[in-house]
């Protein structure tokens, strides 16, 4: 089973060519929110990148008050594969080049009134995830509808979230991810592209321990020479992801530390998180955990002075 899990991201505008935040309901009487509103509406029917060869389709989606959330689709096409029964071991289907696998994401955004900070929230699966192409597609309407205006989505952890991680949180592995691979070491141990597979070299903290690397990246960040944190990585690894994974009142964060500057983190909620006949997530548990994650994330901004 693929790990399920959540990334936080923030949603901020401004007028072009200017550094201050704009409030997000209030761009020249246009509301961001009603804007998501439209794009997704809009997007029930599928949209078709004939360049990227994906789809796209909003499954559902629900607003109440200030929130939106809802399931998104999306898949690549312009290849075969065979699909084999896994009892049988014999040929279902053969998928042919104009057919796209649709996989299913949970999407949540959150816009407060009077503020200059949104928050989207978006469900990854396995390594797979929507953010590319939710968001540009998005940036399409939002240009349209908002030329005088930019809007950005931003993949970073706050360093005061990162700071109560530090404090109350446990280091519990630190993870080396090569996420290319060459193609024969691919094919002797799957079959598959490279791509679709990584390996990974975990160092793992015994119970009761603790890895102080994140205590070691607070201090870099908030180090006014802002010098690259910097980590030895296995022999084979280079460019590789450096996860670091860290428990949290019973969850585990998991951020990626390869870059000091671009923190970003993702949370584990494989194990809470409650599964369908189709193998996915229920739409029901994806909502409380995606909304537990953004009034976590939330609190961090206002305690930071963030949001305002």
């Amino acid at each position: 089973m693929r790990n399920i899990s959540l990334s936080s991201y923030t949603i901020e505008t401004r007028r072009r060519n200017a550094h201050k935040l704009q409030r997000t309901d209030d761009l020249e009487e246009q509301d961001l929110l009603d804007l998501f509103e439209q794009f997704l509406t809009g997007q029930r029917a599928a949209s078709n990148d004939k360049d990227a060869k994906m789809l796209l389709r909003v499954r559902n989606f629900k607003r109440t008050g200030r929130y939106s959330y809802g399931v998104i689709e999306t898949g690549e096409y312009g290849y075969s594969s065979e699909l084999i029964n896994v009892d049988t071991l014999a040929r279902a289907h053969m998928r042919q080049p104009e057919e796209a696998g649709m996989l299913p994401f949970f999407f949540h955004i959150f816009l407060p009134s009077n503020e200059t900070l949104g928050l989207l929230v978006l469900q990854r699966f396995g390594n797979i995830g929507i953010r590319g192409v939710f968001t540009e597609e998005f940036k399409k309407v939002f240009q349209a509808k908002c030329p005088d205006f930019s809007v950005a989505f931003k993949p970073i952890v706050h360093p005061g979230q990162l700071g109560t991680y530090s404090k109350n949180g446990v280091v519990k592995r630190l993870t080396f991810r090569q996420l290319q691979l060459p193609k024969d070491i691919a094919d002797a141990y799957s079959g598959n592209r490279p791509e679709d597979i990584y390996v990974e070299y975990s160092i793992v903290a015994k119970r009761h321990s603790d890895l102080p690397v994140l205590n070691r990246l607070i201090r870099k960040l908030t180090d006014k020479n802002r010098a690259n944190l910097h980590i030895v990585e296995p022999r084979g690894f280079k460019d590789s992801q450096v996860l670091v994974e860290v428990e949290l009142n019973g969850h585990t964060r998991t951020i990626n530390i390869k870059d000091a500057n671009k923190i970003r983190a993702y949370f584990d909620i494989t194990d809470r998180v409650k599964f369908g006949r189709d193998g996915h997530p229920t739409f029901r548990s994806m909502l409380r955990e995606s909304k537990g994650l953004m009034d976590d994330v939330w609190r961090s901004l206002r305690s930071a002075g963030n949001a305002n």
